[in-house]
């Protein structure tokens, strides 16, 4: 069977153009697989472009399909609800195209594993990060039926095997296929290994069909709700600090990074020129607001199965579970005396050991979020900076006051001892916890029974 005619008038505009062939592309998706690359080679010319007027083409065309910026506040706020969606894994993974690049052989293709492996089965992965229970799919064009094999046995690999799927054989062109598999399947999480593999083996910031990989995998994501990982090699190391790579070293950079809502880098340390048993997750793009972008994860590697462990945040004296811990924990100082107004510096005072600063930015953070019950007003009869005071907001008590710092704000709780210190000592802390009239503290976090349902969509 010979590919079909396009029966295309050559556009007038790029709008139109765009619409031939977005419109081009869905005709080509009934064609068998391997007459799809000559539909596309057809389209181009019977569009009357020239290989590089064409790739210009498909940028514009993916940029077009991304969501535009909203153009009102009414609209912005609608927007802000419609995109708060749980994280498919706690502060690691999101809805959308997330791209993971490393050096070869660093073990990008293991923490995927692992990665899914906890999905499938609702663990938390690396023993830090909390999964949202679904099925997975694997696409894996790097390595062998046998390999694959070799690499589960070594893990100890044990997934719910009803929720894991695979496919052997990929290209451009088989986005039909895929979108089959997801929608048969039900999955919520897939990983591409690699992206290599699948443009066809090669990568070029021009080739046009390399761009409408990039773009039909952003659009399968937003369209079916799933998170799709893409794995991506990067440059060998050219001397790199500590072996720390970045997005410069990534093959064909114009089309990846741009086109990928979230990205990370991955590699592991050098200690005196030798690798050591750390790992490393940098992000280096966050568009879905899951993580901050320069975050690293540190892992621990194990020689034996190759698995990784949680170790911490680099560059941060606290762990994640701490920073999870005080974000509750200040959130659940305002729930409980609702409607009291407290200025950063009382929160922190009545929430040791949290320091004043690390205070400022965390309720910054809680009010700035969206749906989130955390308000702040400033406080009036200042001069220079404006300072604010933070309340929670549920549907209770009258809001309409201003704060003012005439007098000390109407708490209820008992000032605590020195309390001008930002920056107390360990036993100064103790002091203060013995001298609070505080609530009874929620110390087991969210697994504790006692603790207070959320009052926002996370």
């Amino acid at each position: 069977m010979s590919a079909p005619e396009y029966d295309f008038n050559l556009a007038e505009s790029t709008k139109e153009a765009k619409q031939q062939l977005d419109d081009g592309l869905a005709e080509i998706d009934l064609l068998p697989l391997v007459q799809r690359s000559i539909g596309l080679i057809q389209l181009q010319e019977q569009l009357g472009y020239n290989q590089k007027q064409f790739d210009l083409l498909v940028r514009q065309l993916a940029r077009s399909k991304e969501q535009k910026p909203p153009e009102g506040l009414t609209e912005l706020l609608r927007y802000a609800k419609e995109r708060v969606v749980a994280p498919l894994v706690k502060d690691f993974l999101a809805q959308g195209l997330t791209l993971v690049s490393g050096d070869g052989a660093a073990g990008k293709s293991t923490l995927a594993c692992q990665l899914l492996e906890a999905v499938t089965n609702g663990d938390k992965f690396a023993g830090q990060f909390q999964t949202t229970k679904a099925d997975v799919l694997m696409v894996q064009l790097d390595e062998t039926y046998l390999d694959a094999t070799k690499r589960f046995a070594r893990m100890g690999f044990d997934p719910d095997a009803e929720r894991f799927h695979f496919m052997w054989d990929f290209s451009p062109m088989a986005f039909p296929e895929l979108r089959q598999k997801v929608e048969k399947t039900g999955t919520k999480v897939v990983v591409i290994d690699s992206l290599l593999r699948a443009a066809g083996g090669e990568i070029k910031s021009s080739d046009a069909e390399f761009g409408l990989l990039i773009y039909r995998l952003n659009d399968l994501a937003a369209e079916l709700g799933v998170a799709i990982i893409v794995i991506h090699h990067i440059v060998k190391d050219r001397n790199r600090r500590n072996n720390e790579p970045t997005k410069d070293d990534m093959f064909g950079s114009a089309y990846v990074f741009n086109g990928t809502a979230d990205a990370w880098l991955y590699w592991r340390t050098k200690e005196d020129g030798e690798v050591d048993d750390t790992y490393c997750l940098k992000r280096i793009k966050d568009r879905s607001g899951t993580v901050e972008v320069g975050t690293v994860y540190q892992f621990s590697g194990s020689t034996e199965d190759r698995r990784l462990t949680f170790k911490g945040i680099r560059d941060r004296t606290v762990s994640l579970d701490q920073i999870t811990t005080d974000r509750e924990r200040v959130k659940q100082f305002l729930l409980t005396h609702e409607p009291a107004k407290f200025t950063a510096k009382e929160v922190a005072e009545h929430n040791p050991p949290i320091s004043i600063g690390y205070c400022k930015n965390l309720l910054a953070e809680l009010n700035g979020e969206p749906l989130s019950v955390i308000r702040r007003e400033k406080v009036t009869g200042g001069v220079g900076r404006p300072s604010y005071a933070y309340f929670a907001v549920t549907g209770k008590g009258d809001k309409g006051a201003k704060v003012t710092n005439s007098a000390p704000l109407s708490t209820g709780l008992t000032p605590p001892e020195n309390s001008s210190d930002s920056s107390s000592s360990q036993g100064s802390l103790v002091n203060k916890t013995q001298t609070l009239r505080l609530p009874q503290p929620y110390i087991g976090g969210e697994d504790d029974p006692h603790w207070p349902k959320r009052q926002e969509v996370i």
